[in-house]
């Protein structure tokens, strides 16, 4: 566990010059239920002495719903690392997770801004549907099932 954040660090992998860590942390309601599940990317290098908003590189949350369905939410890359599969890595580990804690299904809404121009459609497209989810541009929805 990460000081007092409550991050634990669910995967560590060696670079060139840098390690990319992955933390998790969950957030649970009264009777222990999950309430949210966070992910963050840091990218370490030997001279930084702390996980910080600096070193992150990618983050992605789920939010519990009702009967086994979670909410995806904050889903991001910052625009300099883009295009290297930080978004695919952590958001694998995250669909991972969402299996393992027994949720059915993973849903999210289209935001404008994500979808503006072709070139962000395209990107949109190609970066969620090999990750298994429909979308639904009508509705400005997209989902995933699990079996």
């Amino acid at each position: 566990m990460l000081n007092d954040t409550q991050e634990n660090i669910v995967m560590i992998h060696q670079n060139d010059n840098h390690l990319i860590v992955m933390t998790r942390k969950i957030e649970f309601l009264n009777d222990m239920e999950i309430k949210t599940i966070d992910y963050v990317l840091y990218k370490v290098f030997d001279n930084l002495e702390a996980f910080d908003v600096r070193s992150r590189i990618a983050t992605a949350s789920i939010k519990k719903e009702k009967n086994f369905s979670a909410f995806l939410d904050n889903v991001a890359v910052t625009n300099n690392q883009r295009n290297l599969g930080y978004g695919t890595i952590i958001m694998e580990r995250l669909l991972t997770d969402a299996s393992m804690f027994k949720i059915s299904l993973i849903f999210g809404e289209i935001y404008e801004g994500d979808i503006n121009t072709q070139e962000k459609i395209e990107r949109f497209e190609h970066f969620y549907n090999k990750l298994g989810f429909k979308i639904d541009f009508e509705k400005m929805k997209m989902y995933k099932y699990f079996n």
